[in-house]
């Protein structure tokens, strides 16, 4: 079940189930500008929940997350870039 609370001038979004055992579990987000952005953002989480997707974060190792970002951020840059990256360290 979801909840939309205006807070301020955003909106915010939290998404309550149970799960298999019971326990009582919560997933929230906030600063949607507009009503209909958070009520579509709750749909989506309730979707997921119905078919069964895990929509807790996981944690995940700092390493994992580290090769992430340089795939993403610094590997598209050319090689005289990443020289000066170097330089500046």
């Amino acid at each position: 079940m979801a909840s939309i609370v205006k807070r301020g001038k955003s909106y915010h979004v939290r998404v309550s189930w149970r799960d298999k055992n019971g326990v009582l579990k919560q997933k929230s987000k906030g600063g949607f500008k507009t009503k209909n952005e958070a009520r579509q953002y709750a749909v989506e989480l309730e979707q997921q929940l119905f078919t069964g997707v895990n929509i807790k974060q996981k944690k995940i190792p700092f390493s994992e997350y580290f090769a992430n970002w340089y795939e993403v951020y610094k590997h598209p840059l050319q090689s005289t870039q990443l020289k000066n990256d170097m330089k500046l360290q």
